[in-house]
């Protein structure tokens, strides 16, 4: 079905009710509550907004930035943006529950474990009795996970990473992104369809008037803050036998992501290059920090000779 049909399916009056019924069942209802239920179609993501009903300027506020952040995700749709089609909101005692497709894949990587207890426990507490047992328990499954997602990043082509790039400059370019939290959970990963952004907000929802245009080196940036974010799992991991093969891991993904700088014809000062080597510095083992920078070097300058 085209975007408009699921929207309209999914928002009749009579499959709202029966998403609210499924909402309800779950427990708990919290600001953020998340539940995925399917209604004879593609599985639908649900997101529970608190507010409060008394107050008529806050629930003007949302429905006002909700309208806007509509109309923005079906114009990044329409240009063709690897994101998760947005499709409305219902209402039950004053508090609102988004309506989306739910995304492809599964999220980067889990990078606290606060998140992995949500996955592996449904709940973010975990049960007063035997308490460290199910933390050692979520913390193991947690490791295989992430080491699980990193393969799946290590084996995606070249192509994915071009696509995350080139739509993260159209987000942040014709769709005014800030792109502020692009962390290893904001971002879904799937094997055959590559990245989607999720959580995305209107910058009316962040900024009182529009974001000045970003250069393409601070969407780079950006994009890299999804590496930062593994990296703080495997810093707190603190197995050496799972730190180091990942710092060589991000060798390989940061060599992608500075190949689709190359592709997608993004185009970095000079000046960007002293803090493009601490970033590559940061993400990889020092031994190939030196030989990521030279080639990435030559190659650049030697596209920029072309044109």
């Amino acid at each position: 079905m085209s975007f408009e049909e699921l929207k309209n399916y999914y928002m009749s009056d009579e499959n709202k009710e029966i998403l609210k019924s499924e909402y309800l069942n779950s427990t708990p209802l919290s600001k953020g509550a998340e539940k995925i239920v399917s209604i004879n179609g593609p599985k639908v993501f649900l997101k529970y907004y608190d507010l409060d009903p008394a107050s008529s300027i806050a629930v003007e506020q949302f429905k006002n930035s909700f309208s806007s952040q509509l109309e923005s995700n079906y114009q990044m749709l329409k240009n063709g943006i690897n994101v998760v089609p947005i499709f409305g909101y219902f209402k039950h005692d004053g508090c609102y529950v988004e309506v989306q497709e739910k995304a492809p894949g599964d999220v980067l990587h889990l990078i606290n474990t606060s998140s992995a207890a949500i996955k592996f426990l449904n709940s973010e507490e975990f049960p007063l009795q035997h308490e460290e047992i199910y933390k050692k328990i979520v913390k193991d499954k947690q490791k295989e996970y992430n080491l699980q997602m990193q393969q799946k990043l290590l084996d995606a082509p070249q192509s994915f990473f071009d696509k995350l790039l080139a739509d993260a400059r159209l987000l942040a370019v014709k769709h005014e992104q800030p792109l502020n939290d692009l962390n290893a959970e904001n971002i879904m990963f799937d094997q055959e369809k590559g990245f989607f952004f999720i959580d995305l907000e209107p910058y009316t929802f962040v900024h009182e008037e529009k974001p000045k245009r970003p250069t393409d080196f601070t969407i780079f940036k950006k994009v890299t803050w999804m590496l930062a974010s593994m990296d703080n799992f495997y810093t707190n991991c603190e197995d050496d036998s799972v730190y180091m093969p990942h710092k060589k891991a991000n060798k390989i993904l940061m060599s992608k992501l500075l190949n689709a700088v190359l592709n997608d014809y993004f185009i970095f000062s000079l000046e960007d290059f002293s803090e493009l080597e601490n970033i590559i510095k940061r993400h990889c083992a020092s031994n190939d920090s030196e030989e990521i920078i030279n080639t990435f070097k030559a190659q650049y300058f030697a596209k920029i000779k072309i044109f």
